[in-house]
């Protein structure tokens, strides 16, 4: 039975215990060494021998390392359909000190999300993918070129192309919605930088020209329809992308590189360990190295996070 049908028969039963609120009743249920938890609130006898209990955190938690890659919210669903409810396997994934939201619905361990490597997500690609994020994550001293990446894989039509107005579009508002959420949108350096200070279409102009033309001498784009008013990704990568689970893969493999990016430009989450005897210039040059990265740092970039809370010190993850 539930807690709450329990308390609501020991309230009937005893007249001495016409007070008694749930909640003491739950705490109570978890003193007696014969009584079990078969589900979520729900309690019965040992002896009867039921399945063991699990969380939904913990069903989710199994699922995404059985699987040994991030998962879709809706997939993580469909698994669990008949166990959990859609809105508790939701809300299990809000708790970000177990779930991390990598973004596009795809749905990570926290633990899992800080070790995985680019190099590591890669060797679940075909050759001709793994090529393509090579050129995607090596040299990059913007965001640029893994955005648009990122937007264009996940947006493409049936043949693989997009118009580019759309692209430049969506472009833009990848970073608008940084700019939104207080985040940091690119290096002081980058034209995106001051979004929210200069007009959308000047710097929209500004960030994807260059970048749409590194696009295009890559040979993995080219210019699609007569008037030349779509970009296409090349046949060899687009056949294999056919298959969703590499398709996911090769977003999955893209928001890491994103992730990895933000994370080594942003002052806000790669910290130093406050030393009272260094020195101000000292503290400038470490500020300084968190804005110098390579290709080598984006594949290889492992991060120690540092939380501070009103009244708490600092937790070290």
């Amino acid at each position: 039975m539930h807690f709450s049908k329990i308390a609501n028969k020991v309230r009937k039963q005893n007249i001495n215990f016409k007070d008694l609120s749930d909640r003491n009743v739950h705490a109570s249920i978890a003193r007696y060494a014969k009584i079990k938890i078969s589900n979520r609130g729900t309690y019965g006898l040992k002896s009867w021998k039921f399945k063991k209990y699990r969380s939904v955190s913990t069903a989710v938690e199994k699922f995404i390392d059985e699987k040994g890659l991030p998962q879709r919210r809706q997939a993580i669903i469909k698994h669990l359909d008949g166990e959990f409810t859609d809105t508790n396997i939701t809300a299990s994934l809000m708790v970000e000190t177990r779930f991390k939201s990598i973004g596009d619905g795809i749905y990570d361990r926290q633990q899992n999300w800080q070790k995985r490597t680019l190099d590591d997500l890669t060797e679940h690609l075909s050759n001709p993918v793994a090529e393509f994020v090579r050129y995607l994550t090596g040299r990059n001293n913007t965001s640029y070129k893994l955005v648009m990446a990122f937007i264009f894989i996940r947006s493409m039509d049936e043949q693989g192309a997009i118009y580019l107005f759309k692209f430049k579009n969506m472009f833009y508002n990848f970073y608008l919605s940084r700019y939104k959420k207080g985040l940091v949108v690119e290096i002081d350096t980058a034209a995106m930088s001051h979004i929210g200070k200069s007009l959308k279409n000047e710097i929209t102009n500004r960030t994807s020209k260059e970048s749409l033309k590194s696009f295009l001498k890559s040979h993995y784009f080219v210019r699609y329809s007569q008037n030349g008013r779509k970009i296409k990704l090349i046949d060899r990568v687009f056949s294999e992308l056919n298959s969703v689970s590499i398709r996911d893969s090769l977003l999955i493999v893209i928001l890491k590189a994103i992730d990895n990016y933000f994370q080594i430009i942003s002052p806000d989450i790669i910290t130093y360990v406050h030393n009272p005897k260094t020195s101000s210039k000292d503290r400038e040059s470490v500020s300084e190295k968190n804005r110098i990265f390579s290709a080598d740092s984006m594949n290889n970039a492992t991060t120690t996070l540092n939380i501070k809370k009103k009244r708490w010190g600092k937790i070290r993850l």
